[in-house]
């Protein structure tokens, strides 16, 4: 289950894409940086979607002492979608100024 507590991490060209989901909400965490022409930017956003995901079950019928019971596994359609994201410019010296899109 995703409960919003793990970070997943994304290769991008030029920066880094780093987002939370939390599944009983539907609830996406974004936080990105890149830097485009020389310039550094930092985009922070939260959506909401229902993702098409099925659960799998597994027992160990053979079960030791030191081996895995039971494990859970969710498996999740690939998808996309919209949200709203707050993006700031890095100046000098490392202040930040809004960027009004």
């Amino acid at each position: 289950m995703f409960y919003g507590e793990y970070v997943y991490n994304c290769n991008i060209t030029d920066g880094t894409l780093r987002f939370t989901y939390s599944r009983p909400g539907n609830v996406f965490q974004l936080n990105q940086t890149w830097t485009k022409h020389g310039q550094k930017y930092w985009a922070t956003g939260t959506g909401s979607t229902t993702l098409s995901c099925a659960t799998k079950f597994w027992n160990n019928t053979q079960w030791t002492i030191g081996q895995d019971y039971s494990k859970t596994f969710i498996y999740c359609s690939p998808m996309q979608f919209e949200m709203d994201a707050k993006v700031k410019k890095l100046g000098r010296k490392g202040r930040w100024s809004w960027i009004h899109l």
